[in-house]
């Protein structure tokens, strides 16, 4: 039981956590853009923030292999602190993970899968037992990972960490799946990609240009 409001507690408290995980019980579009503790917290937190919703545990019993993860990223080099999380979570439990990326030019989408898979490769090498699949989306970021959605237990997401009143204005991949999915959703702040847990051949894309995420 901490004194400081809610937000200041969590944000302090994540400074020094692996990860933080928020319950979120329902909650309107208006409270996720205004302000809500969740919104907040997941802007500004110094950890990845798993958050989980009341009504459904995402996690039903099925025959066989669990059912994968979910990373939604703009680019690997960017997201590479998000790869790491969900390569790690899909490896911890013995599932698949599916890699969708929504490309701003909607040409050559066979080459940009190839070259998503070429950008894993050092996290396929350290895990090589998780079974990656990866799928190039079009039009807007935030439904196409709702689509591949359907049948994952845990969705991954990379995030620029912006203020709150800033991603209202520009809209927020992370933000739009937060309020919309069912099963647990992780973000993780891109100001992690440079530390000891990305895979020491990953460089950042120096053509990076990440604004929705």
């Amino acid at each position: 039981m901490l004194p400081d409001p809610p937000v200041a507690a969590l944000i302090d408290a994540s400074a020094d956590a692996e990860l933080l995980v928020i319950g979120m019980i329902g909650g309107s579009g208006l409270e996720i853009v205004l302000g809500s503790v969740t919104s907040d917290v997941t802007t500004a937190a110094h950890c990845p923030v798993a958050v989980v919703r009341g009504e459904s545990s995402g996690d039903h019993p099925r025959r066989g292999r669990p059912a994968p993860v979910l990373l939604g990223i703009e680019s690997v080099g960017a997201d590479a602190a998000a790869v790491t999380v969900a390569f790690k979570d899909a490896e911890r439990h013995g599932s698949g993970l599916v890699v969708v990326q929504v490309p701003r030019d909607a040409g050559h989408l066979g080459l940009a899968a190839s070259a998503v898979r070429d950008r894993l490769a050092p996290w396929r090498s350290d895990h090589p037992d998780v079974d990656v699949t990866v799928r190039i989306g079009q039009g807007n970021p935030g439904l196409a990972l709702l689509h591949e959605a359907t049948d994952v237990r845990h969705i991954v997401l990379g995030t620029r960490g912006r203020r709150a009143a800033v991603r209202a204005v520009l809209g927020s991949v992370s933000r739009f799946v937060l309020h919309h999915s069912l099963v647990p959703v992780t973000v993780v702040p891109r100001s992690l990609s440079g530390g000891s847990t990305v895979p020491a051949a990953v460089a950042a894309d120096p053509h990076d240009r990440s604004q929705l995420w």
